[in-house]
Formats: C-alpha cells, sequence, structure tokens
C-alpha cells in the first residue's frame, strides 16, 4: 500500500488493520500499530476488526459448546463453578463522579493524586450549582 501523495508505503494486511483498531483505536495503547495503519483511515481498521471479532466469538462460542459436551460426557471434571459464575454485565453504561476544579493558567498542579490543591483551585460555580454536590 502506498500514498501517491506522501510517497510513504507500507505492507498492511486485514490482520495488521484489525490489530491497529483493537489496540490502537480502542486501546490506545499501541500506537506503533496505529501509526503503521495509518495510511488508511478508522473506516478501514474497522472493517477489517470487525471480520476478525466475529470470527473469535463464533469460536470461542464453539469452544464453550465442546467444553460443556465433554464435561457432560465426563470426559472433563471441571467444577460446576466454571459453568455458574456470571461473566456478562447486566449494564454497559459506566457512571463516574467526580468534582472539578479550576484554577488560574500556570497554577501549578499538585504532584500526585492526594496533594491537596493549592487554594487558587476552585469549584466552578454556576447559580444552580450546590457547590458541595
Amino acid at each position: 500500500m502506498a500514498d501517491t501523495a506522501t510517497g510513504e508505503s507500507a505492507a498492511l494486511d486485514d490482520l495488521k488493520l484489525a490489530l491497529a483498531w483493537i489496540y490502537g483505536d480502542v486501546v490506545h495503547h499501541d500506537t506503533a500499530r496505529r501509526q503503521e495503519a495509518g495510511l488508511l483511515g478508522l473506516q478501514e481498521r474497522f472493517r477489517a476488526a470487525v471480520s476478525l471479532v466475529a470470527w473469535i466469538m463464533l469460536h470461542t462460542t464453539g469452544l464453550l459448546h465442546k467444553i460443556r459436551a465433554m464435561q457432560s460426557a465426563g470426559a472433563l471434571h471441571l467444577a460446576s463453578e466454571v459453568f455458574e459464575e456470571p461473566v456478562t454485565l447486566t449494564s454497559t453504561t459506566v457512571l463516574l463522579e467526580g468534582k472539578i476544579r479550576i484554577a488560574p493558567a500556570g497554577t501549578p498542579a499538585p504532584g500526585s493524586a492526594i496533594e491537596p490543591l493549592g487554594p487558587d483551585w476552585k469549584i466552578p460555580l454556576l447559580p444552580h450549582v450546590d457547590p458541595e454536590g
């Protein structure tokens, strides 16, 4: 693959694109993978990942069915908790509460999350907001 405007080129396949989407775009951890796939856009990386994720889910479900069949046939001796423990979320919404503080530009931030804020750090107030939350 080559970008005719910049002259950049790279050898990319669907697996590299898919992993760039998973680890570069979704997880935001592997910037090298994302940079390598940078010649193609987010949509191309996503499209490559869809088939990989679907394939993994299909084969994971198939493996689970085989494990259950082997357990039922007595070929495996796994604790029943393995099959009973909840592994799915009941809600996909995560609500994290916090408090916002502001300070004039240039005010030093604390060195750690447990260090107290200096006197210049204030709670931004709006007429309808209780500053104590």
